[in-house]
């Protein structure tokens, strides 16, 4: 898109021409929902308002809702208000199980989603070799299918592997300052605050690294594994916020929607199971 925009605005600057170029987005007023089932929180909370224009920081409530959820196609409850724009269930989610949310709104269609907790991922620490730098530390993916896992380092914002199945999505171009002392160079690419390991199946236990600048202090490795949705909503969100952030206003003139699972509104109902290892 940026190559093709590039060429008309060459020919307009050619033909000294000028014409104006609306930057404006469509708004469309539509009731947002976002709840994120925590795997290991005892209530779920779920936030419902009508979204804003580009820009806005203040966004109009939902006078009054019906929020039911149901785990399996058995319904548990109707949630509670409790502020502004929230509502509240007792509920602890359990891996393996699909949950669903559907939402009434007064003057409104009826609003549904669905997510389904994902079982952690099955990743462990190993043991180093005696020659292994200090910045890495060795684990293991075992065998079988897993899905999206989000893994970072306490007290260090950047963080590398050699996960042959890793993204990259959030890699950075550059780095100010030095990222380790006495002149270590990274041995991999280095990406902002997560390490993103793709759903995958594998057949055999696979050995990777993972390095960071804290990782031989006793820090702490937290591995989040998404539902396939929260992995989607994630991963857009961030490439969303990365183009509005960007030198090139023609950033903002490519087509970056942030991934949406609700029918009949948008937001995300996702859901993620955490699990910590302390080196």
């Amino acid at each position: 898109m940026k190559r093709k925009l590039l060429i008309i605005i060459s020919a307009l600057v050619v033909s000294a021409c000028v014409e104006e170029v609306n930057l404006d987005k469509a708004f469309e007023k539509t009731v947002t929902v976002n709840c994120i089932l925590n795997a290991d929180a005892e209530t779920q909370s779920v936030d419902i308002k009508y979204n804003g224009d580009f820009g806005e920081i203040l966004f109009e409530r939902v006078p009054d809702a019906d929020v039911v959820m149901f785990a399996d196609g058995k319904e548990l409850g109707h949630l509670k208000k409790i502020a502004f724009s929230r509502w509240v269930i007792d509920l602890k989610p359990e891996p393996g199980v699909t949950y669903r949310l559907e939402i009434q709104v007064p003057g409104e269609k009826k609003i549904t989603a669905e997510t389904t907790v994902p079982e952690p991922a099955p990743i462990r620490m190993a043991s180093n070799p005696e020659d292994i730098d200090k910045y890495l530390q060795t684990f293991i993916h075992e065998a079988g299918t897993s899905s999206a896992c989000w893994i970072s380092i306490d007290k260090s914002r950047l963080i590398g592997s050699d996960h042959p199945y890793r993204d990259e999505f959030n890699k950075l171009e550059k780095i100010h300052g030095s990222l380790y002392p006495e002149g270590y160079k990274s041995r991999f690419t280095v990406c902002d605050d997560y390490v993103r390991i793709s759903p995958v199946t594998l057949e055999k236990n696979l050995t990777f690294l993972l390095e960071g600048s804290s990782i031989y202090r006793g820090a702490e490795i937290v591995f989040i594994t998404m539902s396939d949705d929260y992995d989607l909503y994630r991963k857009s969100a961030y490439q969303k916020i990365k183009a509005y952030a960007g030198e090139d206003f023609t950033d903002f003139l490519e087509e970056n929607v942030v991934y949406s699972n609700i029918k009949n509104g948008t937001g995300i109902f996702g859901a993620y199971v955490t699990r910590k290892i302390t080196i």
